[in-house]
């Protein structure tokens, strides 16, 4: 017979808890996804997952620059991004919570841990997104990737993540929806939750990817 996981049992004591927004927390990544097709189709450019991976893991602007180098756009990256906020920034004021992540949060607050978010969002659109949602109370601390330097391709992104939360990164529980960044945070020494994401398409490669694979947050509420 099948062991039955305690809940909570692959949260250790004491450990921080640092959660991606979009994909994670939030039904939004299919916002960019919308955006990027949208931006494309203006330019009758085609749309494939090389393209949208490319655009999904940077800080804005290294996305922006992705974006321009490899379609060889005129337009500059300023204006790029400019137009990617007007396309994206309506679509957050309707954001939704993926499921379980609402009783989960609320559990974790009760037995007294320290939560935060690890974004590649920009700031406006994490915050609209906390706001609409409700959740925003729950996090101690907010990081935004655009403004860290280096994006969730590098493990020195998580690692001083951990730094400015003041704690190890063995003392940290990750929360994210890609395979590329959860081993970015297992190879700074977090502890990783990949969660389930249809917009990637990677389920398989996440479940080698982390610690411990869900479907989404119920699974860690029985």
């Amino acid at each position: 017979m099948a062991r039955r996981r305690t809940p909570g049992a692959e949260l250790p004591a004491g450990a921080v808890l640092l959660f991606d927004l979009d994909g994670t927390l939030t039904d939004s990544n299919g916002f960019w996804d919308a955006a990027q097709r949208a931006f494309l189709a203006r330019r009758g450019l085609p749309c494939g997952q090389a393209y949208l991976r490319g655009t999904a893991y940077g800080t804005f602007q290294e996305s922006a620059a992705f974006a321009r180098a490899y379609w060889r756009l005129p337009e500059s990256r300023e204006a790029i991004m400019d137009e990617w906020m007007a396309d994206v920034g309506a679509a957050y004021e309707h954001v939704t919570l993926k499921e379980g992540v609402s009783a989960f949060l609320e559990r974790q607050a009760a037995a007294g841990r320290a939560m935060a978010v690890l974004t590649s969002a920009v700031p406006v659109h994490c915050r609209t997104a906390l706001a609409r949602t409700g959740i925003g109370g729950y996090f101690a601390r907010i990081f935004f990737v655009e403004e860290m330097g280096v994006g969730k391709s590098s493990p020195e992104l998580y690692r001083m993540t951990a730094g400015l939360l003041g704690v190890p990164p063995e003392n940290c529980v990750c929360f994210e929806d890609s395979a590329a960044a959860c081993r970015s945070a297992r190879a700074a020494g977090m502890r990783t939750v990949g969660v389930r994401e249809e917009w990637f398409q990677d389920g398989a490669e996440m479940e080698k990817s982390c610690d411990r694979f869900i479907r989404d947050f119920r699974d860690l509420l029985i």
